[in-house]
């Protein structure tokens, strides 16, 4: 209720929707570009909005858009991967490459300045391009609500990851259908 009030209150609104409707079925370079530029877009929209609110707005506004989130998500370096943001702090990824799915928990942590970040720890994350393990990080505000490098999203578990099965093995460049 409260993001809806500092949403109402902003102008302009945070940006929301899709990066394409429909979703293309493989992510190649030209349209990373292009996404890329999108988000990019995203996050110029968005610093005028959050510029000015409060530790708590930001801290309020970010729990808001991770709870009971799956997101299809694209990050060069990853490629295109499914996360799910449950309300307990549970994170579940459907990560390419990997045979389960990877499991972690999120929540809102306040950097050095007081500034609140999501912070995500995944307990058996592999990067499909490094290889290596990569347990945590810890994300700006800006990034967060501005969706930058979010393709699509919807509330719940759509993919119903918390299952603990994958709907099925995927490659960095598949990009998921949202199921029916």
């Amino acid at each position: 209720m409260m993001i809806a009030l500092l949403l109402a209150a902003a102008s302009p609104s945070l940006p929301s929707g899709d990066f394409m409707t429909p979703l293309p079925r493989k992510m190649d370079k030209a349209m990373a570009l292009a996404f890329e530029a999108f988000g990019r877009d995203r996050v110029e929209q968005t610093l005028p909005v959050i510029d000015d609110w409060t530790k708590d707005q930001l801290s309020t506004a970010l729990k808001e858009a991770l709870t009971d989130t799956t997101s299809i998500v694209y990050q060069r370096g990853h490629g295109v991967y499914v996360e799910y943001t449950a309300a307990d702090g549970a994170v579940l990824m459907w990560y390419p490459y990997n045979g389960n799915v990877v499991r972690g928990r999120w929540g809102i942590q306040a950097d050095a300045s007081g500034t609140p970040r999501a912070c995500f720890h995944y307990s058996n994350a592999v990067n499909p391009v490094t290889g290596v393990f990569e347990p945590t990080e810890c994300v700006s505000p800006v990034q967060t609500l501005s969706r930058n490098v979010v393709l699509s999203e919807r509330k719940g578990d759509v993919f119903n990851l918390s299952s603990g099965k994958l709907p099925y093995p995927k490659s960095p460049k598949e990009v998921p259908e949202w199921p029916h």
